[in-house]
């Protein structure tokens, strides 16, 4: 894995993350204004757009600092490489995932809008961001495409956990009734050693 694609994963968590927090928090947004709070491969971005975006994904649990950081400046990086790699996204696609994220949260879709327009967030708007993140999600697909866990990999795992498979009576759960979700856990585990190695390394 070379160090452009570790940003491209990178990016692709923060993206995940800021869908769940458009569904879970409102916010005030701050004052604004024009100053520049990062630049990106020569583009800008003004605390006005870190205000926008804040203000739409934002969280308690996250400072405004840690935002621009995890969120704002990594989804400028792919969305540059998805432009260089000619990747795109349509409103069918936006207004699908629009669709999963509302089931998933189990929110009312009207209520939600009804709420983001009392914050002057648009309709328009958050279609142009799930645009993003569609292609965002798009470029990861080409990026991580040949991530895989071997049969080995989940035994080990198995075997080197097996507390955390018990029963309510203290019975081990067989491998082969959670053999997926395993697979799940150390493909994510994969995935973060490549981030903890990119941020050693920066």
């Amino acid at each position: 894995m070379d160090k452009e694609g570790i940003i491209y994963f990178i990016v692709l968590v923060a993206v995940v993350i800021s869908g769940w927090y458009l569904l879970d928090s409102f916010y005030e947004s701050d004052v604004v204004d024009e100053s520049i709070v990062a630049s990106v491969n020569g583009e800008k971005i003004n605390l006005e757009e870190l205000n926008d975006n804040y203000y739409l994904f934002g969280s308690d649990d996250v400072s405004k600092e840690q935002f621009l950081n995890d969120v704002v400046i990594p989804n400028r990086l792919l969305l540059q490489e998805a432009k260089r790699r000619g990747v795109n996204s349509t409103s069918l696609e936006a207004e699908s995932l629009f669709q999963l994220l509302i089931s998933q949260k189990k929110i009312d879709q009207e209520w939600l809008l009804k709420n983001l327009q009392k914050k002057g967030v648009t309709q328009k708007d958050i279609e142009n961001n799930l645009l993003e993140q569609v292609i965002i999600l798009k470029l990861n697909e080409k990026i991580f495409s040949n991530l895989s866990v071997n049969g080995e990999e989940i035994e080990d795992f198995y075997q080197e956990n097996a507390f955390l498979f018990k029963t309510e009576d203290g019975k081990t759960i067989p491998l082969i009734q959670i053999k997926d979700k395993i697979r799940d856990i150390v493909a994510s585990q994969k995935r973060d050693r490549v981030i903890r190695n990119y941020v050693t390394e920066v």
